[in-house]
């Protein structure tokens, strides 16, 4: 089971029962995300994107300019971790 959660929210948002022999992007293009959406309409979409699996990073490469998300996306969870703790 794979589960996309919702930076703003901390929930899950989608889930996904993936067989072993698909790839990343074949996953990455079945989630949808309204700020994709949106950004497209404004013609502001850079096709950037990530999954975090097991602590490791997977950035997808299709397109040369996108933008990785690294830091932004461990500052998210350490504050998820740290809040987590104060409760």
């Amino acid at each position: 089971m794979f589960t996309i959660m919702c930076k703003t929210r901390s929930r899950v948002t989608q889930g996904f029962l993936v067989v072993g022999r698909k790839t990343l992007t074949e996953l990455r293009d079945k989630i949808y995300c309204l700020t994709d959406k949106v950004m497209e309409k404004d013609g502001q979409h850079n096709h950037s994107g990530c999954f975090l699996i097991e602590d490791r990073f997977y950035k997808d490469l299709r397109v040369p300019s996108a933008l990785y998300y690294s830091r932004s996306v461990y500052d998210w969870l350490r504050n998820l971790r740290d809040d987590a703790l104060k409760n």
